[in-house]
């Protein structure tokens, strides 16, 4: 125990010797001993006593007592730092209450800092949770979308009466059942397929065969084909079936002028179709010349019902057969056009300024695609259409053409020989497609 001792009073001495450079180690041990080894007192002891000879020199005070000339000088600094600090009481408060601010505005700094950690880890969480949720969502939509098109189409190939009967029972109207001990059940049975309903193909739409037999429906028919590639490992397939073929006028449309067919492109006849046309993107929509078998139109990728719409306007102003027509008889009637086509002056163009009630505003799609805006007066006949259609085209000279006015769900010709102005007409802002006789 004591050479443990003695080596701690070593230590001591060897610290203090570090700090008070240039000292023997009897004056470490006295200074030390005086302080009964704490080393930071012998320190404050000895730099507050350089200016004392003899620190450990024995004297008598007034009371009779003896002390260290050091613990004397000492307690003389401590009196008069005492009576400094009761003569300026105001400038100790002074620092105490500096020394409260910084310390409010520590604590204020640190809990601010905390708050804003807190609440950022809060958001961090909550944006992981939502991220993950959309994830479980799609990831299970997508699952049960495939599902669902996976047993169809083993459906289909394995037993194609058993597959017809399916597409029947879709059709039928659901009989809903008012027993109230059953309500839990039929809740349970219209709750399960709410997917397969929302993503479900357009089975009224739908051609019931292959593309052979779509293709030959579509010609005798007198109708453009329009077949739909899909790809059950692509979500917009699904989103395709939800917003385009699902949407009303699209289906009046297609229904109405179109043979559609739709195929997925992990079947055989669907692996042809692309192989013939060269599809590599999904889903992808084809307009489809049945006589030729010429693809005339695609789409690919997100297609928007508006969008779809006037782009298949042109495939519904004239059935393919009389494109044909018109293709076998072009040369001649163009080597046979030796006259010269003549148009009503075009008037000059109103204003922007002028009253919305006099002005009329076409739009023009042409053939190559080109779009073309112009305001009329509503006054003005209709034939003013084709002088200034004519003033773009550079065949339109010996070349007649035709123009037909959108219309949805249908298209309607218009006569170059009307003398009708453009408000008696109903043509107000509308859009006109160009195509040639």
């Amino acid at each position: 125990m004591e050479s443990s001792n003695a080596g701690e009073q070593q230590s001591l001495i060897s610290s203090f010797l570090d700090i008070a450079a240039g000292q023997s180690v009897e004056t470490a041990r006295k200074y030390l001993q005086a302080t009964d080894w704490n080393l930071e007192q012998a320190i404050w002891l000895f730099y507050g006593d350089e200016e004392v000879s003899d620190p450990f020199k024995k004297v008598t005070l007034s009371d009779g007592t003896t002390n260290t000339t050091a613990a004397v000088s000492r307690n003389q600094r401590m009196e008069t730092e005492k009576e400094e600090y009761l003569d300026s009481p105001s400038e100790l408060r002074n620092s105490l209450n500096r020394f409260d601010d910084l310390k409010q505005w520590a604590y204020q700094n640190c809990f601010n800092d905390f708050e804003q950690m807190r609440v950022g880890f809060n958001d961090f969480k909550q944006r992981a949770y939502v991220n993950r949720v959309n994830d479980f969502q799609q990831r299970s939509y997508l699952n049960r979308f495939n599902d669902f098109e996976g047993n169809l189409n083993r459906l289909r190939c394995s037993d194609p009466r058993a597959f017809l009967k399916h597409m029947e029972s879709e059709r039928r109207p659901a009989v809903k059942v008012d027993n109230s001990e059953n309500n839990s059940a039929s809740m349970m049975h219209d709750q399960g397929p709410l997917l397969e309903q929302m993503y479900r193909p357009p089975l009224k739409l739908m051609y019931k065969g292959p593309l052979h037999d779509a293709k030959q429906a579509a010609e005798d028919e007198d109708k453009c084909l329009i077949v739909n590639v899909q790809s059950t490992k692509e979500f917009s397939s699904q989103t395709l079936n939800l917003n385009t073929w699902a949407n009303e006028t699209v289906s009046q449309t297609i229904g109405a002028n179109f043979i559609f067919w739709k195929v997925y492109v992990d079947t055989p006849e669907g692996q042809k179709v692309c192989d013939y046309y060269n599809l590599k993107y999904f889903p992808a929509v084809l307009v489809l010349d049945p006589i030729t078998r010429h693809m005339m139109r695609s789409w690919s990728g997100k297609i928007e019902p508006e969008c779809l719409l006037e782009d298949l306007v042109p495939f519904m102003d004239a059935s393919p057969k009389h494109h044909h027509a018109k293709f076998v008889t072009e040369e001649s009637v163009t080597s046979s056009s030796s006259k010269k086509l003549t148009y009503p002056d075009l008037p000059e163009e109103p204003k922007v300024d002028e009253a919305e009630t006099l002005i009329c505003r076409i739009e023009v799609h042409f053939l190559n695609g080109r779009r073309l805006q112009r305001n009329f007066l509503r006054t003005d006949p209709i034939q003013c259409l084709w002088s200034f259609c004519s003033s773009q085209l550079e065949e339109a000279e010996t070349r007649p053409f035709e123009l037909t006015q959108a219309i949805a769900g249908a298209s309607k010709t218009l006569d170059c020989e009307s003398k009708q102005t453009f408000e008696e007409s109903g043509l107000l802002d509308s859009m006109i497609y160009v195509t040639w006789d």
